[in-house]
């Protein structure tokens, strides 16, 4: 099996005046196999396309009207259609409200910005690690970022209880404290 993109380099081929063999040696196939391709031009299916109305066809002035006001839950279009004697499923109604659906504007999550020394995130977390004989090993990880500055510090310590969390905090306090004063 070959990929489409190779079947429109032979026919492009072709077109140009090239025969099968020339083909097949310059894009590395079997001269049968371009043939093949040559010969095997899409021809339309000979199917057509249904032509008969829609149930929704004669409530879609009421479900333009509806959309118009802001109204696009489907579920609500179609109570109030039925209302008008609409007994059709709500599948076909999704379909065509689909395409006339504003886009969905989610709001940017604001930034929460503090002044300097009055807010941290901190969280643990357990890191994986595998030492030299192969073994995997976990590590509780103490992280804290700080607010204003966004500055991070990471610990990893033997246990996750209280008293390891409130030695990372001093740790990491010291750390701001001797790291402002250099400055």
């Amino acid at each position: 099996m070959i990929r489409s993109g190779l079947i429109l380099m032979i026919r492009q081929e072709a077109q140009s005046g090239q025969t099968a063999y020339a083909i097949g040696k310059k894009l590395g196939i079997s001269k049968n196999t371009a043939k093949k391709y040559i010969k095997d031009v899409p021809e339309d299916h000979g199917l057509k396309k249904r032509k008969c109305p829609s149930k929704l066809d004669p409530y879609k002035l009421q479900v333009d009207t509806l959309m118009s006001r802001g109204i696009f839950n489907c579920v609500v279009i179609m109570e109030r259609i039925q209302d008008a004697g609409y007994d059709g499923g709500i599948t076909i109604i999704k379909d065509y409200v689909q395409d006339k659906r504003p886009p969905r504007n989610t709001p940017a999550v604001r930034r929460y910005e503090t002044l300097p020394g009055k807010q941290a995130q901190m969280d643990w977390g357990i890191v994986h690690y595998i030492d030299e004989k192969g073994i995997v090993h976990k590590a509780p990880a103490f992280m804290m970022i700080l607010g204003s500055s966004r500055t991070k510090y990471l610990e990893f310590t033997k246990r996750c209880d209280f008293y390891s969390l409130l030695r990372c905090i001093v740790t990491h306090l010291n750390t701001l404290t001797v790291s402002l004063r250099l400055f």
